[in-house]
């Protein structure tokens, strides 16, 4: 089931990489039609897609945990 508002965006902000943006920019200057913000957009779709063809998510019951994950959390 996918949600879809197209006229409704949130902004985020979230930090990354310093080479993923630059592989970022790169890609979109190289790509005309292509901006950082459908970029993101449709790796973070693609990726979500991913996650729950393995695993049914339920609805959230209240808003997630902001700020830095705890260092049990380490993800690399």
């Amino acid at each position: 089931m996918k949600i879809f508002f197209p006229s409704r965006k949130i902004k985020v902000t979230l930090a990354l990489p310093a080479p993923l943006i630059e592989r970022m920019r790169t890609a979109v200057y190289w790509t005309p039609t292509l901006t950082l913000a459908t970029l993101a957009e449709d790796g973070i779709e693609s990726e979500l897609k991913k996650l729950e063809k393995r695993k049914r998510f339920r609805k959230r019951r209240g808003k997630i945990r902001v700020g830095r994950p705890p260092k049990s959390w380490s993800r690399r």
